[in-house]
């Protein structure tokens, strides 16, 4: 699912690279590749230490997620959302970077008779307002557009 992902994202942005919408479409299927990709990966290992590694991995790619789709919804919807990507990217980078280096965000990972599956530690409880933070600014923003516009094939985009 995470190739399929990315590569429908590549080829909607190979469509028109100058396109904020299409770059932003890309960007939130990378970020879907892979978490999804490191997941797959995460549950085939059998050594404890590099599941553990690919579900940071895994996290990573999750820390991107919520902005991305942010980003494609104001792009797609006609919105100038840039100091918000900003902050949002600068969240999830420095969210990203103690996901692989420190144990804060993924503190160790269960095995279960049908593999591994992380643990989440402190720090991801830091996450969830961030990544449904955006996410709803994402929806929103996508609503506002859709009450705002009058034309209606411009409103069955939306």
């Amino acid at each position: 699912v995470g190739i399929a992902i990315i590569g429908g994202g590549l080829w909607v942005f190979s469509r028109n690279t100058r396109s904020q919408v299409n770059l932003y479409f890309l960007l939130m299927c990378l970020s879907t590749f892979v978490w999804l990709f490191a997941t797959g990966i995460a549950f085939s290992i059998l050594e404890k230490p590099i599941a553990a590694m690919w579900f940071k991995i895994d996290n990573f790619g999750v820390m991107f997620i919520s902005i991305n789709v942010f980003g494609f919804m104001s792009y797609f919807s006609g919105a100038k959302p840039k100091p918000w990507l900003i902050v949002g990217y600068v969240i999830a980078g420095v969210l990203g970077i103690f996901t692989l280096s420190t144990n804060y965000l993924v503190r160790d990972i269960q095995e279960f008779y049908w593999g591994y599956f992380p643990k989440w530690g402190v720090l991801s409880m830091a996450f969830f307002p961030f990544f449904f933070g955006y996410m709803i600014a994402g929806f929103w923003v996508l609503l506002h557009e859709y009450k705002r516009t009058i034309n209606i094939t411009r409103k069955n985009q939306r």
